[in-house]
């Protein structure tokens, strides 16, 4: 009777955290895309390509540094002492607070006058306002460190309500701030002041709002010595998932011009309400499900897999369909002229998420303990982005650039099905059945374009 109310009470659990994550996602994607509408109207197009260079880099530096606090708490076995808490709090204040400095002398680096003169004219690294800019969303960096860690200990418990709410708040009170400054002082320094408030609404209510013990400066060494000592395994596995998630960004700062980037950061924005979705859901749910199937049912395995799977890839490649048809025109619609240009990198973005149900057979290879296979598989996929990215721009360009970060993901893709086809878990032809569904799409996308030009012309 224990065991049955243990796990009635998960699985209720478990229900309400998918249901706020949903809610946080939805709510998160229209915000920015409303966001995005109004800013694009205040602001030029190389204001949002300086932005995307500007958080890149401290992003990056903190993903590449991860030692793993999050985790450690969220793993570690039965109860958490305040000590551990504090501790942990301490550690996440000091690297925050290093990574600033770190980041403050990239951005003096930046400043140099022989850096300057190496860096091409017309890339967005040369661009005079981009040092300042790094420096100040460094800032984020330390502002981060001093999130209350009970935050984790909510996530530990799979207590989501509490923050999914402060997300929710943190996303909408920094709009009207951001649109004022834009509107009375136009500049790239409305969206750093919308961030930064973001951020520092999600400390205080980290502090305020979350329940836990108090966080103070505390040193357990035994504490510390376990956290940075699990870290140096977690910092080697972000790496690659920094170099794949936010490397194009790095790339096309030394590739591209302020203008340019920009264009490309307003396509992601929109190709990202999509991706962003199925790779929330695909990190929460996919290996769970895996490891069920393979551990209750691996004679059917395979069979349940692809029907898990079906709806996933209906809405991929239905979306893929529609956004090749249309994507230029939503652009025109959304934005204004000087964005026009977007639609066609818009268009071409969406085969990057053609591949993501083909890719996601790769989380089998962990459910069944084989992590070498996962870590060749991850390997090949950054090496894949790296060589795509380049050989594009020598080719053709920036448009180059653009198709190869869409197309990298399908020789990885290629490779993982192969590896996953020689221990039986891809069936072939289950592979291709939901193709038709681009069709669906295309049909979509030729009455969303009719209709967007015809609203275009009574308008």
């Amino acid at each position: 009777m224990v065991d049955s109310q243990q796990t009635s009470g998960l699985r209720e659990r478990i229900q309400k955290a998918g249901l706020w994550t949903i809610a946080v996602h939805v709510t998160e994607s229209g915000v920015r895309l409303a966001t995005s509408l109004v800013m694009t109207r205040l602001l030029l197009p190389q204001d949002f390509g300086l932005m995307a260079v500007a958080i890149t880099i401290p992003v990056g530096l903190g993903m590449l540094s991860d030692i793993g606090i999050r985790s450690n708490v969220i793993r570690k076995s039965g109860v958490l002492g305040t000590d551990f808490l504090t501790t942990a709090w301490t550690v996440q204040v000091l690297r925050g607070v290093l990574l600033w400095g770190f980041t403050l002398l990239l951005a003096g680096i930046l400043y140099l006058p022989h850096v300057r003169r190496a860096i091409p004219a017309e890339s967005i690294l040369s661009h005079p306002q981009l040092p300042l800019l790094v420096a100040a969303m460094g800032s984020i960096l330390a502002i981060s460190g001093f999130e209350s860690v009970n935050i984790y200990v909510q996530e530990r418990d799979i207590q989501f309500k509490p923050l999914a709410l402060r997300s929710i708040i943190s996303k909408i009170i920094p709009v009207p701030i951001m649109v004022t400054w834009g509107y009375l002082y136009p500049s790239v320094w409305s969206l750093v002041a919308g961030a930064l408030v973001a951020q520092a609404i999600l400390i205080v209510s980290s502090h305020i709002s979350i329940r836990g013990p108090s966080m103070r400066f505390t040193w357990q060494r035994d504490h510390a010595k376990n956290l940075l000592g699990d870290g140096r395994w977690i910092t080697l596995s972000t790496a690659g998932t920094f170099l794949v998630t936010q490397g194009d960004r790095l790339i096309l700062a030394a590739l591209l011009t302020a203008t340019q980037m920009g264009l490309y950061a307003i396509a992601w924005t929109l190709i990202d309400v999509v991706r962003s979705f199925l790779l929330r859901f695909h990190a929460q749910i996919t290996l769970p499900v895996l490891s069920e199937l393979f551990r209750t049912r691996p004679a059917s395995a395979i069979e349940a897999y692809y029907k898990y799977r079906a709806p996933i890839d209906a809405l991929t490649f239905t979306t893929v369909g529609l956004l090749w048809i249309a994507a230029p025109e939503i652009v025109v619609f959304l934005f204004d002229k000087r964005y026009e240009e977007a639609g066609w990198i818009l268009q071409v973005l969406a085969l990057s998420i053609a591949s993501f149900p083909y890719l996601m057979i790769n989380l089998a290879f962990i459910a069944n303990d084989e992590w070498r296979s996962f870590a060749i598989n991850s390997a090949i996929m950054t090496c894949s982005f790296f060589i795509s990215v380049l050989i594009g721009y020598f080719l053709y360009g920036w448009t180059g650039v653009i198709w190869g970060i869409a197309l990298y993901s399908w020789p990885a893709a290629l490779i993982l099905l192969a590896r996953a086809h020689r221990r039986g878990w891809v069936v072939p032809i289950r592979e291709i059945a939901m193709l038709p569904f681009a069709l669906v799409g295309i049909g979509f996308g030729f009455a969303a374009k009719w209709i967007l030009q015809w609203i275009g012309t009574v308008l």
